[in-house]
This record gives C-alpha cells, sequence and structure tokens, in this order.
C-alpha cells in the first residue's frame, strides 16, 4: 500500500486507507473499510477536526443567497456593458469587495461573465468607473 494514502480512521483510530465519509453535526469523520460497515462505531473527532463553516457563517451564507437571487431577478441585464458584453446578466460583482461587504446590495452590480472578467483584468479602468474601489 501507498503510504501517502493512509490516514487515521476515526473509529479505530489506526492509520489506514480512508472508505467512507460520515457527516455527523456538519463535521466529516473518516472510515476505514471495517469501520465504516460496523453499525456499532462511534465516531471521535480528533483534536484537529473543526467545522468547515460556523454556524454564524453558514446563516451569512443563506441570507447572502437570498439576497443575491433578489437582486439579479431586479437586474437581469448587465450593468457594466463593455465591448464583449452578453447583455444578459450571469455574475453578481461586489464592487467593495466581499468581505463586511457580501449582502450590502449597494456595493452589487449584475454583470455577465465577459463583463466581469474585464473588470477584474483592467482594474485602473474600473476604479475610474466605481466598478472597484
Amino acid at each position: 500500500m501507498i503510504k501517502s494514502k493512509l490516514k487515521e480512521c476515526n473509529g479505530c483510530h489506526h492509520m489506514k486507507v480512508i472508505f467512507k465519509n460520515k457527516f455527523v453535526d456538519g463535521v466529516r469523520f473518516q472510515l476505514c473499510q471495517s469501520c465504516a460497515r460496523t453499525e456499532e462505531v462511534k465516531v471521535t473527532p480528533t483534536p484537529k477536526q473543526i467545522k468547515k463553516r460556523s454556524d454564524k457563517k453558514v446563516l451569512e451564507d443563506r441570507l447572502y443567497t437570498i439576497v443575491k437571487k433578489k437582486y439579479m431577478t431586479e437586474n437581469p441585464m448587465c450593468q457594466v456593458n463593455t465591448q464583449d458584453c452578453t447583455i444578459k446578466s450571469d455574475d453578481l460583482h461586489h464592487t467593495a469587495g466581499r468581505g463586511i461587504n457580501t449582502n450590502n446590495v449597494d456595493t452589487f452590480l449584475s454583470v455577465c461573465r465577459n463583463c466581469h472578467n474585464y473588470i477584474h483584468a483592467n482594474p485602473k479602468w474600473a476604479r475610474e468607473l466605481n466598478y472597484l474601489k
């Protein structure tokens, strides 16, 4: 067996090839074949395992999805219109970056993929027109 494919099983805590991933309360547990087939295995997290996203981040992402869908429905046409524009908006561009402005509708621009690529390829031009800050 190749050593690089061996990982610690969360059931028996031996270094084995991982056969199955089991999710419990949003945390992934990696199980070897024998532990995955046993119904009574109690999965215990190793100290280094943490949730991929915090509960707060999950809620923020859900809110962002709702706000984004509403904005994209209200603005179906590209708001930038460069020379290669496809007119129909596909992407949501954040003029002030994502971070704390993720759900701030004032920083949204509904753009097509070509215009979105053009904005990021030409930051000086985009800053002059307030497409980037």
